[in-house]
């Protein structure tokens, strides 16, 4: 399966990457490569081949509280708290 330029456009814009022309000739080849290593894996009869246990049991655990609330404990640690909130420094300066 080949990957056209537009699709790769189109990939970059959903991940919003900005991509060079040299970027989007390069990704649209190194993806069609990867895609192509699974057609022959479709290839692959797996009709006969059973199902393992691990995917048709669902392990739900009861909902029960299994600790306690500890809020007030940890928020004594914390280096800044305001009206039960952590304060953090600001790390993204805006545009």
């Amino acid at each position: 399966m080949s990957l056209t330029i537009a699709e790769i456009e189109k990939i970059a814009q959903l991940a919003q990457l900005a991509l060079t022309e040299t970027e989007k000739i390069e990704h649209a080849g190194q993806i069609s490569r990867t895609l192509e290593l699974m057609t022959p894996m479709q290839q692959i009869a797996t009709q006969n081949i059973t199902i393992s246990a691990t995917t048709t049991q669902q392990y739900i655990r009861p909902d029960i509280v299994t600790s306690q609330n500890d809020r007030d404990l940890l928020q004594e640690l914390a280096p800044c708290v305001k009206m039960g909130l952590y304060l953090v420094p600001q790390v993204i300066e805006e545009a």
